[in-house]
């Protein structure tokens, strides 16, 4: 998890630390268009809002509901486009957050993510936060605090290194086996650390999920695990944060199942499906 302020009573203060293309309306239907262009157009009209119906969608760039809907099924097999499961409405999905750089994508990963966020603090009584890569550190995105006398409280937009802390590790730990090592050749002079903190990841990345304890500031334990997009690779790290003493070891493995399920769901938002990534 990314970096502790402090731990404080509960009511104590902490720190608090689009997509490019034009939304201009079109009407492309009373012309021969090129695919392309359809393309193009569909991609365009979620500038002007985040989410459309199928109905919507066509109205607004003026073609067929079947044309659409074709298109759209094709932008959400590649990941341009998701459709949401309990309305049947579509936004953008992962793979079309570079095209207006980061923050678009943050902003949809936090909206997406907040209500079990939320839902998860409620269930286990513990502050959870959501972290994702940004270069070669981590950076908290959106927390949701534990009402709890005492509590971990962390700053939204704080940054910390990429090994440390579970939120943290899990980014790191599921990264390409050859985009992790390159950051720890170039983050850890160290040979042997280098190779310690390699073979941590693998355990992480086998077990799926990482605990730390006073990694990042003494008193203060997490437990991370994987948010993943729909080509599999993990969007963001979510994790439950507490006081060590609050959050043994043993005590983060009885709440693991909680948190599982939680990053799952969220990941099945991305168009992730677990059975049809592992080839079952």
């Amino acid at each position: 998890m990314p970096p502790v302020e402090t731990i404080v009573p509960h009511g104590g203060t902490a720190l608090h630390g689009r997509t490019g293309l034009s939304a201009a309306p079109v009407a492309v239907g009373a012309r021969d268009v090129p695919a392309a262009e359809k393309v193009l157009h569909v991609l365009a009209a979620f500038e002007r809002s985040k989410c459309w119906s199928l109905g919507g969608l066509a109205r607004a760039v003026d073609l067929p509901k079947s044309t659409v809907h074709r298109l759209l099924a094709s932008l959400c097999t590649v990941g341009f486009v998701q459709q949401e499961q309990d309305n049947g409405d579509y936004r953008l999905g992962p793979r079309a957050w570079g095209l207006g750089g980061r923050s678009d994508g943050t902003d949809t990963l936090v909206e997406i993510a907040m209500p079990t966020l939320r839902g998860v603090r409620t269930e286990v009584g513990e502050s959870t936060f959501l972290t994702v890569q940004e270069g070669s550190c981590a950076r908290c995105v959106a927390r949701v605090n534990a009402e709890q006398e005492v509590a971990v409280l962390i700053s939204q937009g704080a940054s910390s290194p990429l090994h440390l802390g579970a939120s943290n590790t899990i980014l790191l730990a599921f990264l390409p086996q050859e985009e992790r090592r390159d950051w720890l050749d170039r983050t850890i002079d160290d040979e042997a650390a280098r190779d310690r903190i390699e073979q941590e990841l693998r355990a992480i990345e086998t077990a799926g999920y990482a605990y730390s304890s006073s990694q990042l500031t003494p008193g203060a334990a997490a437990i991370g695990v994987p948010v993943r997009g729909a080509s599999g690779r993990v969007l963001a790290g979510l994790s439950i944060g507490a006081p060590a003493y609050r959050l043994s070891r043993e005590r983060a493995l009885e709440l693991l199942p909680i948190l599982a399920h939680a990053g799952a769901a969220i990941s099945r938002r991305f168009g992730f499906r677990a059975f049809e990534q592992d080839g079952r």
